[in-house]
């Protein structure tokens, strides 16, 4: 059966532990081979970053340092300007037509799919994996673009156009928070639980987030 490829993008500003813990559970569960983190250089839907970047594609290579299961790209940083998903989404089908990608986003960001750019196109360059998180809203609307698929096997049969509901670890950590403990100068405990340690290390060293 085909290749699955998660593209998993954000700000990751900065990457926490939900996001590293979430997507290796996608890759040691089998539900996909391999995975494309993609920093958005600046989301054209929410406020600014706090952060370059070179910064936040540094950190996210430190916290996938010893995975190769999952590449770091820059597809969107390169682009200087800010940049629609469906836009990415079509350049890695240009590239790689036969692969299956699969689009990984939180239950709370798939409840505003309706609100999403050209939203009608993506079922036909990819499929949908909702990452179900603590105290997320109900995501019945994906229900309207994408089919749903009854197991991961499916998602390797079609190409695109289905829709998969995964559980993984229940981390309840949102780069906000994680901001606003560094900001406070916070060296706690909480802290260094919720970004790998190298990141940590990484932010110190060059003053982010104060």
């Amino acid at each position: 059966m085909a290749k699955l490829s998660a593209v998993f993008g954000g700000t990751f500003d900065p990457v926490h532990r939900g996001h590293v813990e979430s997507l290796r559970a996608l890759l040691d569960t089998g539900t996909v081979d391999e995975a494309i983190v993609i920093p958005a250089l600046q989301p054209v839907h929410r406020n600014g970053v706090q952060v370059s970047g070179t910064h936040r594609l540094a950190m996210l290579r430190l916290a996938y340092a010893n995975d190769d299961r999952v590449k770091i790209s820059d597809i969107e940083l390169s682009k200087r300007r800010p940049s629609y998903t469906v836009w990415t989404l079509r350049a890695l089908k240009h590239a790689e037509p036969t692969k299956h990608f699969c689009f990984v986003v939180g239950s709370d960001w798939s409840a505003d799919i309706d609100h999403w750019y050209r939203v009608w196109e993506f079922p036909s360059l990819t499929h949908l994996i909702v990452m179900n998180r603590p105290g997320s809203r109900n995501s019945v609307l994906a229900h309207k673009y994408f089919s749903q698929a009854s197991n991961a096997k499916d998602l390797r049969r079609k190409h695109s156009g289905l829709r998969f509901d995964f559980s993984g670890p229940e981390l309840d950590l949102s780069s906000t928070a994680v901001r606003e403990r560094l900001a406070q100068s916070d060296s706690g405990p909480w802290l260094s639980n919720a970004i790998p340690s190298e990141v940590y290390d990484y932010i110190k060293t060059n003053n982010l987030y104060q």
